[in-house]
């Protein structure tokens, strides 16, 4: 028996995970919150680095997002990265259909690999990635998702809402997330969310290296990203190449490239939340957005020319850049009018 929640639609959106949260509270609680509000309630600026165990990658782990989520955002969520969650596939199956049935979609953690609806998943390498489910049909081994955030080769987001193979997703699978109901506790007051603002933006200037230094934390984090990139420059050319690309994406996904995104966001919906208002907030924004994006073009190109030369110049330009994040972060704190809790 196939089952489908009706009248379904996607939102283009500029980040899998937020936009997929968006989706099912929407959806299954009738419950609406911006992207941006849903990044910083998941504590997604709070980036992590591991210099030992993965030197050239930066970003923050769907678990600790939706933990965060499950604190601070209005519903309960449950949620697994364990293969064990799904090793039962009929059991699995059956709790879906429970979920869907109740009018709730589930959010699937999948590597891109495997959701062979598009070609540009199919045809590129696997990454981690975030989509609704909101119909199954198992006789037909079809799922209904919805993608709302499909980043094209051009660097455009395009977005998918349609069928796709149950037994391909399920092998791609690595996680899952599901709303267990609204939390009687939880807050819609802006003063309330601009705590939790305030708190995030903190953690983020202030958060240090675990005491054994395997792990580094918020702006920290990419300092830590620099310095492991210095190391690049001695590997081999099509090496170094990899590198850099991985460097472009990890900025550009999920982190400083999104942190900028979500800030013009944030005080576009919040506009008297700041004594300098709106206007002065977002043009500073768009100005440290378009030169980390010219900068991110930059390291792209030093990989596809080999450039280790001038490798270290450039990885300084990118210590500016975090030093001048750090200044606008803490200016922007300071400029906050909405009582926040201390």
């Amino acid at each position: 028996m196939s089952i489908v929640i009706p009248q379904m639609t996607v939102q283009p959106g500029s980040h899998c995970l937020f936009a997929s949260i968006r989706t099912m509270l929407a959806a299954g609680y009738d419950v609406n919150l911006s992207e941006a509000e849903i990044y910083f309630r998941c504590d997604g600026m709070n980036v992590e680095y591991h210099p030992t165990t993965n030197p050239y990658w930066l970003g923050r782990s769907g678990d600790e997002m939706l933990r965060h989520m499950n604190w601070d955002g209005p519903a309960r969520m449950q949620y697994s990265f364990e293969a064990g969650a799904w090793s039962d596939q009929g059991q699995f199956i059956a709790d879906i259909k429970d979920e869907l049935a109740a009018g709730r979609p589930v959010i699937l953690f999948a590597l891109s690999g495997f959701l062979t609806y598009h070609a540009i998943y199919r045809d590129n390498p696997s990454r981690p990635h975030v989509v609704v489910l909101y119909g199954i049909d198992e006789a037909n081994d079809t799922v209904e998702l919805i993608d709302s955030f499909l980043l094209e080769y051009s660097g455009e987001a395009h977005t998918y809402q349609g069928s796709a193979s149950l037994s391909d997703v399920m092998k791609g699978l690595y996680g899952v997330g599901f709303l267990s109901g609204l939390k009687s506790s939880f807050s819609s007051e802006e003063h309330d969310f601009m705590s939790v603002l305030h708190e995030r933006i903190n953690r983020f200037l202030t958060a240090q290296s675990s005491p054994d230094g395997s792990s580094r934390h918020g702006l920290q984090a990419y300092y830590g990203f620099v310095e492991g990139l210095e190391k690049a420059a001695e590997l081999d050319a099509d090496s170094f190449t990899n590198v850099c690309k991985e460097a472009y994406y990890c900025l550009r996904i999920g982190s400083v490239m999104h942190q900028w995104s979500y800030f013009m966001e944030l005080v576009q919906e919040f506009p008297d939340a700041f004594r300098l208002g709106p206007d002065a907030w977002l043009k500073r924004f768009e100005a440290e957005h378009l030169d980390w994006k010219k900068h991110l073009l930059n390291i792209y190109k030093f990989g596809l020319r080999s450039n280790r030369s001038g490798w270290p110049a450039l990885l300084n330009q990118t210590r500016q850049l975090l030093d001048r994040q750090q200044s606008l972060l803490v200016q922007f704190v300071d400029d906050m009018i909405v009582q926040v809790k201390q």
